[in-house]
């Protein structure tokens, strides 16, 4: 499976995570950026069968002009069947 693949389900679960946070869905007046990813490592290679599960724990969160800033410090893992795989932080 491709890295880009792994990062957009990522980014995917950022958008939920912070919807959740937040409290809100979506609408035209809530709008989730993914502004950059840092650290990514691979450590195993992905085969397409393989089900991924992604797990995330948010650390740091700033509110500014009353926008929310959500930043995910190496809390996301995957685990395929017990086995570690990847990490970054967003």
């Amino acid at each position: 499976m491709p890295g880009v693949i792994i990062i957009e389900a990522m980014a995917q679960t950022c958008g939920i995570l912070g919807s959740h946070i937040m409290k809100q869905v979506a609408s035209e007046k809530s709008v989730y950026l993914l502004c950059g990813v840092e650290k990514v490592r691979f450590k195993k290679k992905v085969c397409q069968e393989i089900l991924l599960d992604l797990r995330q724990n948010y650390w740091l969160i700033k509110e500014k002009f009353g926008n929310l800033i959500l930043k995910l410090l190496g809390a996301l893992k995957w685990f395929v069947l017990q086995r570690y795989y990847a990490q970054m932080e967003v």
